[in-house]
């Protein structure tokens, strides 16, 4: 049973005529390596014209939601109105979660100085793409990594941030 007065997580997924896969999406949430009691699941239905609604809540989403504005954004937001947990964590409905995810999202929001973790996404790419890829993640860490030491911005290399050593 979920308790939500003591919430740890909230796992919102934005979901748009995704029937096909948001079943999916909300079992690899119910997978997780982590205490059922410490997380809800939030759909948040954005105008589907399919049974969305219907599939996410037999999936085992604890609450599904209507946003009438149309856009994934507002569906987000939405779903952190709804919300009751401590830390949010935003899913694709045609996403899958490793069984891990809460856990690194958890460990990696103590490390000091953190507010907000973002994970990396397979494309699928292979070969030149995929350098390509590393490389655009690379750049990114690099610029989201800014930290302030004596009134002075300087850069942490991202090869020494944890998050991105594999990538």
């Amino acid at each position: 049973m979920v308790n939500l007065r003591d919430m740890k997580f909230s796992i919102v997924i934005p979901a748009h005529n995704e029937a096909e896969y948001v079943g999916q999406a909300i079992k690899t949430v119910l997978g997780q390596d982590y205490p059922r009691r410490d997380f809800e699941i939030i759909v948040v239905d954005n105008n589907s014209e399919d049974e969305t609604a219907k599939v996410a809540k037999s999936a085992g989403a604890n609450k599904v939601v209507k946003e009438t504005n149309q856009g994934t954004n507002l569906a987000r937001e939405r779903g952190f109105k709804e919300s009751k947990g401590e830390i949010i964590a935003f899913l694709d409905a045609d996403c899958e979660a490793p069984p891990d995810w809460l856990q690194k999202i958890e460990r990696s929001l103590k490390a000091s100085g953190v507010a907000a973790v973002s994970g990396p996404y397979n494309y699928g790419f292979a070969g030149f793409k995929k350098r390509l890829l590393k490389l655009y993640f690379r750049l990114i860490a690099i610029v989201l990594f800014v930290e302030e030491e004596n009134s002075a911005n300087y850069y942490r290399k991202c090869d020494q941030h944890p998050h991105y050593q594999n990538l």
